[in-house]
C-alpha cells in the first residue's frame, strides 16, 4: 500500500526523499499503468512518439526529459497528475492589495548573493 504525505511517498516503510526513488516510483507507475491498458512498450512509445529505449529508461528508473514525460503521461490519460504537479498559481487578494499587482520576475536585492535558500 503507498501512503502520500506532504513532500514524502512512503510505500510499506521507505520514505522515498531522493531524486532516485521518485525517478523509480514514478516509472513503477507508468509501467502498471501501460499493462493495464494492454500496451506493449512498442505502442506506447509510437502513439507518444518517442523511442521504445526513452519509454524503457523511464520505465527502469533510469531518468527522462521532461517532453518524454508529458507524452507518456498525455497518451495514458492521466493529465491529472500533470495538473496536480503544477497547480495554477494565484495570489490571494490581500497580497494583491498590499503590493498593487502579482509580480512577473524577482530581482537580486543589492548586498545579497544569489544563492538558494538565503
Amino acid at each position: 500500500m503507498t501512503v502520500i504525505h506532504v513532500g514524502v511517498v512512503q510505500e510499506g516503510e521507505k520514505a522515498m526523499n531522493a531524486v532516485n526513488d521518485w525517478e523509480d516510483y514514478l516509472g513503477t507507475q507508468i509501467r502498471k499503468l501501460r499493462i493495464r491498458k494492454r500496451m506493449t512498450q512498442e505502442e506506447l512509445a509510437a502513439r507518444a512518439d518517442i523511442s521504445i529505449s526513452a519509454l524503457a529508461g523511464l520505465e527502469n528508473g533510469k531518468g527522462s526529459t521532461l517532453k518524454t514525460f508529458v507524452s507518456i503521461l498525455l497518451v495514458l490519460d492521466k493529465k491529472a497528475w500533470l495538473e496536480n504537479i503544477a497547480p495554477q498559481v494565484s495570489i490571494s487578494p490581500m497580497q494583491m492589495l498590499e503590493h498593487g499587482k502579482e509580480p512577473q520576475r524577482v530581482r537580486n536585492r543589492k548586498g545579497s548573493e544569489n544563492v538558494p535558500g538565503s
